[in-house]
């Protein structure tokens, strides 16, 4: 599909599958086709931050601009999908998410 709103579910979908790299390829497909998209470029946030690389996911928001309010329901969110996939607990460092508070880990 040509449609980055297509690509941008698929993307999401696969999120929250637990399959990243599928899920990585539609997200950034979708930003390929429009790079301004929100939806998009706050799912692209979404899968870093669920994957467990704030380092990236804190560069993306930067560079996006996204607001510090916005970062954090995202890294929240982030932290529910993670911890609902079947692999969290032996993909993922256990100081990203903290399944007892069900939110990132600071």
């Amino acid at each position: 599909p040509t449609d980055s709103r297509v690509r941008n579910d698929l993307g999401s979908a696969y999120l929250l599958d637990g399959d990243i790299a599928r899920a990585r390829t539609e997200l950034l497909t979708a930003l390929e086709l429009d790079p301004h998209a929100a939806t998009v470029t706050a799912n692209f946030l979404l899968l870093l931050y669920a994957t467990g690389d704030v380092q990236a996911a804190t560069l993306w928001a930067q560079r996006r601009n996204i607001p510090a309010v916005q970062q954090e329901d995202v890294r929240r969110e982030a932290a529910r999908i993670a911890a609902a996939w079947p692999s969290a607990r032996s993909q993922f460092p256990a100081r990203y998410v903290d399944e007892k508070e069900n939110r990132m880990a600071e």
